[in-house]
């Protein structure tokens, strides 16, 4: 009983000098902190509020590293607390450094050349592809290539479907067996039908030829298949690019007539070195002819 009596007569003395406690508590008592400190704290408050996007958690970080540096310079002039002051300067470092990692990822200022910035611009950034993600397909590309006016990109049955390959600029004719399937126009790709389920080992069962001088970007088709590979988001990108790809090519098999564009289009190599020329409308005739 008296140990009952001695525990409940130190809890009631605790609650006497907690509630004197309580009462020396008024605004006039000078135990406000100073500005600098609501300051601080009001911008804690604040960045609980930011949105889960990149955004928002740049928001954040900004929030907490402004806090964190009034902290540190209120604990220096009022509280001249060193450990305080060392605690919210590692915590400023610490949200600085993250600052710095988000708005990399938010614009990461990596530059591509005009061309490809177009093409990175029409194809992959509607798709909200970063230019890091991008970054890593433009630094694995094999070779820039260019293909004057007339030049074979690929003979049906012979070249190595080895490579693909996605036209920047000019305007390219694609054939079967001596008739004109459709036209490959600036930012498509030009294999994306052999992407899928062809290696590298099968022959083209196109020919395609350049009717204007194309600037193409050129991959080493195993190589960008291996580097995609190890990563799921840049194989579904590129596996959902080139099908639709496909599926606009697959849309425009009948070649329009172009009269501006009414020069040679075919070029056939024969076993003897012979070459045989047609003009687009000639093609356009026999297509539609045997439609």
């Amino acid at each position: 009983m008296d140990y009952f009596n001695n525990n409940y007569l130190n809890f009631t003395q605790f609650i006497t000098r907690s509630t004197n406690r309580l009462h020396i508590c008024d605004p006039k008592s000078g135990l406000i902190n100073e500005p600098l400190f609501q300051l601080a704290n009001g911008l804690i408050f604040v960045s609980y509020m930011a949105s889960t996007s990149l955004a928002g958690l740049l928001f954040m970080r900004c929030c907490l590293v402004i806090g964190s540096l009034c902290l540190a310079l209120w604990a220096y002039i009022n509280v001249c607390s060193i450990d305080t002051v060392l605690w919210n300067l590692l915590f400023f470092m610490a949200h600085a450094v993250y600052i710095f990692i988000l708005v990399y990822k938010l614009h990461p200022f990596i530059k591509f050349p005009r061309d490809v910035e177009l093409v990175y611009r029409d194809l992959f950034q509607p798709l909200k592809v970063s230019r890091h993600s991008f970054n890593k397909l433009f630094k694995s590309i094999r070779e820039m290539q260019v293909l004057k006016a007339h030049d074979i990109y690929c003979v049906e049955g012979k070249t190595p479907v080895d490579k693909l390959s996605l036209l920047v600029s000019g305007r390219l004719a694609v054939l079967k067996n001596g008739r004109a399937l459709h036209l490959i126009d600036g930012h498509q790709f030009i294999d994306s039908p052999e992407w899928f389920g062809v290696s590298s080992s099968d022959a083209y069962q196109v020919t395609i030829v350049a009717l204007e001088e194309c600037r193409l970007i050129v991959w080493h088709r195993d190589k960008l298949k291996l580097i995609i590979s190890g990563d799921n988001y840049l194989q579904t990108l590129m596996d959902s690019v080139l099908g639709r790809d496909v599926l606009n090519e697959n849309s425009k098999l009948i070649m329009p007539i172009h009269r501006a564009m009414d020069h040679v289009v075919k070029r056939e190599i024969h076993d003897n070195g012979t070459h045989c020329f047609w003009t687009l409308s000639k093609i356009t005739e026999d297509s539609e002819t045997n439609v």
